[in-house]
């Protein structure tokens, strides 16, 4: 954003300058992490980085389920939440037993993060189960040699949440997320879960923020008066103002269909909450 004043040196390019050597030239950074984008245009990238004598870290913000043969991600959402036909064919493909069309379909994507990992000094990915799928799709495509680079490394919870004073703990459920990320932060099923569990637990409350509220406040109007009476749903919070929602709650509920590292349950079990999954 270009009103964004961080605490910290900050410098926006555009993308056809960081694509010459001049740019990695004039840098004076020693070591680059460097975030993987998909599609062809990465890897030229970091060849600029590494010609001008850069370290690389690849940084994966991923489950390690690459390509194949590890089922990806989007199959995982059922497919009445997103019916067409080009996804009817897509399904029946991946559960034919085809191994060879599979690799073929998934051979120049997997290909493309080889190469990237190949021109990197390492990649890290945040969860060891991560870690064994990462090294579990290199081997499958004849790149063991790489599983070298390859390290768990869990992203950090920032110092407010780590060392924030604990609260007296209340009867209070906290959900928070992306809610218009629709199909992968679940949020149907997470609306429809919060209501089942006040049916169940007449003494707990829950407070549901992030961004799409207006999805949420839809799914939650057919619920009785007074399971709505006892659900708070706000908008967008700084990630500062986190801390002060779970500083008294008792339990965080992590709806998604899945995630690379669930930040957010970092940041609750440091702040003494329940992880529900």
């Amino acid at each position: 954003m270009s009103d964004y004043k961080p605490a910290f040196s900050f410098t926006q390019s555009l993308l056809e300058e960081v694509y010459t050597d001049l740019f990695w030239l004039k840098n004076d950074s020693n070591v680059i992490l460097a975030y993987p984008l998909q599609g062809a245009l990465y890897s030229p990238l970091i060849e600029k980085m590494k010609a001008n004598g850069k370290k690389v870290l690849l940084k994966f913000d991923s489950d390690g389920r690459i390509a194949y043969p590890l089922q990806r991600n989007y199959l995982r959402i059922p497919l009445h939440e997103r019916l067409s036909i080009h996804n009817l064919v897509s399904d029946t493909w991946w559960r034919l037993p085809f191994k060879t069309l599979k690799r073929r379909r998934h051979a120049q994507f997997a290909a493309e993060i080889i190469r990237q990992i190949e021109l990197s000094d390492a990649t890290i990915i945040e969860s060891p189960d991560a870690l064994s799928n990462l090294n579990f799709f290199l081997a499958a495509w004849g790149r063991s040699d790489l599983i070298k680079k390859t390290y768990f490394i869990p992203n950090p919870v920032t110092p407010e949440f780590v060392y924030a004073e604990i609260g007296k703990k209340e009867n209070i459920a906290i959900s928070h997320g992306r809610w218009d990320d629709f199909t992968v932060k679940n949020t149907k099923v997470m609306v429809e879960t919060v209501v089942e569990f006040l049916k169940l637990r007449h003494d707990f409350r829950f407070i549901i923020f992030g961004t799409g509220t207006k999805i949420v406040k839809s799914l939650i109007e057919k619920a009785p008066e007074d399971i709505r009476n006892r659900i708070e749903i706000l908008g967008y919070m700084e990630h500062t103002k986190v801390v002060d929602f779970l500083r008294n709650a008792k339990i965080i509920f992590v709806p998604s269909r899945w995630e690379s590292f669930s930040l957010a349950s970092g940041e609750a079990l440091c702040m003494g909450c329940s992880v529900v999954r």
